[in-house]
Formats: C-alpha cells, structure tokens, sequence
C-alpha cells in the first residue's frame, strides 16, 4: 500500500516537471515572437555605415533614404549658411521655372532661442553643434513652405543635427495645412532641411546636392497625403457666408473632400 502511494507520489511529480517544461517553452517562443517586430522607418544612424550595399553613403537618421547610396557626401560649400540658401532657392526656382517657382518666404537667422521651432533642435543638441543656421519660411501660412540650412562644427555634428531635425521638427505646425513631404540632407559640415510640396522639396534637394558636389539623402521624414484636388491634406476647406437682400441668411462650408452644406 505505502508503496503505491510512494509510486503514484513519484508520477505526479514527474507530469508536474513535464508540464512545468512545456510552459516555459511556450513562454519564452511567446517572447520571442513578441519581440521579433521591426519599426519600418528605422535605420542604422552609425556615420560611415553604409546601409546601401552600394556607396558610401551614411545614414543621418529615421528618414528614408531614397539617394540609392550613389553620393559620397563629400562636399565644396564653404559659406556661410546664408549665402548657401540663397544659392540654393534661386536655382531650385530657376530649375522650376515662373509658373512653379517657390512661395514668397521671410529669411531669418536661426539661433538658439529659434532652432525648437525652426528645426526642433532644443539647445543642448544646437549649442554644440552648430555654427550657424538660416531659414526661409513661406509668407503665408496657409502655405506649408519651409527650407533651411545649417552649418555644423564639422561632419559629424551635421549627421547628428540631421537626425535631430528628423526626430524633433514638428511637420504640422501650419494651421490647417500639412506639407506633402519633409526631407534632409548632408553634405559635410551642412544640413538642408526642406518642407513643402513634393516638387518643392525635390527641387531645392536637387539644387543642395549640385552646389555641393555631392550629398547624402535624401532622408525623407514625413509624407503627407493629398486630397482628391491635389493639395497637401488639411488645405482647401473653405466658408462663405452669404447674406441676401430678403433677409435670408446662407452658410457654405466645404471641407477638403468637396462635399458642402447649407443653412438657410
């Protein structure tokens, strides 16, 4: 009888280990499934790592790379960050022409008190970092129109502030609009930052990487989605409000997608 007991005491100490076993098994492949995602935009930021498999080229942050790695980033400006701009929004207009040309923009230095709004870069990130910086925003702020270049301590500070910008600037800080695409580049000591239209962006890219000589990127950061006009998202609503001679009172409103309404 003891002996049972002792046997039958022996097996239920055997099934508990076994099932004890396959709980931990199932346990850590749950684990390990859970942990196995990947975030889509996430790239290798180390400078001189070339994720391409065909370059040189570095990657400066979360952006999507779309240069294909075929530029070196080895770069010929030396001015000042001003004059850079300059340059580079008087050829991009001329690469799109009159009837394309970029909106009307207010160009201000960047300092320290500025850079958060201007390219999301908080002070201990800009200080050190950078030497100087300009930007040209679009007059009317109905108008998601922003470009600016920054001029870094060297080239490994601007492969730091691009991917800085990339995690801090702030895409839709316009009231009611949203740029179809924000972007950055390098171009060693120099970081552009472009915000606006696909065509504008692409432009004044182009136009960075020519006066270059060569350029890293583009890195875009955000893609905004255009509605059935093609405008950016959150632009083209609209309100009029129409009082008539027989003391009617009408009220449109049309939203993005065209539909409207009436009050009568």
């Amino acid at each position: 009888m003891a002996l049972c007991y002792h046997a039958g005491m022996k097996n239920n100490f055997r099934k508990k280990i076994t099932l004890g076993l396959v709980l931990f098994i199932v346990g850590a492949f749950a684990l390990a499934g859970c942990s196995g995602g990947s975030n889509a935009n996430s790239t290798d930021n180390t400078p001189g790592t070339d994720s391409s498999g065909s370059g040189s080229s570095t990657d400066t942050g979360s952006g999507t790379d779309t240069s294909g790695g075929q530029d070196s980033g080895a770069s010929t400006l030396t001015d000042t960050s001003d004059a850079v701009l300059s340059q580079i929004i008087d050829d991009a207009n001329l690469a799109l022409g009159d009837a394309n040309a970029l909106p009307a923009a207010f160009t201000d230095p960047i300092t320290v008190d500025t850079a958060p709004g201007m390219l999301g870069l908080v002070p201990d990130d800009f200080t050190p970092n950078v030497t100087d910086a300009t930007g040209a925003t679009g007059m009317l702020n109905s108008q998601a129109f922003q470009v600016a270049v920054v001029k870094c301590t060297d080239a490994n500070s601007a492969v730091t502030v691009s991917g800085k910008i990339q995690d801090g600037f702030d895409s839709s800080k316009w009231v009611c609009v949203f740029p179809e695409q924000s972007l950055t580049m390098v171009s060693g000591q120099y970081v552009l930052l472009a915000v606006g239209t696909t065509v504008q962006t692409d432009a004044l890219a182009e136009a960075f990487k020519v006066a270059a000589g060569g350029a890293q990127g583009p890195y875009i950061f955000y893609t905004g989605v255009n509605d059935s006009a093609g405008s950016p998202a959150g632009g083209g609503g609209g309100m009029a409000l129409d009082v008539g001679g027989g003391g009617g009172l009408a009220l449109d409103v049309a939203d993005n997608g065209g539909d409207s309404g009436s009050v009568g």
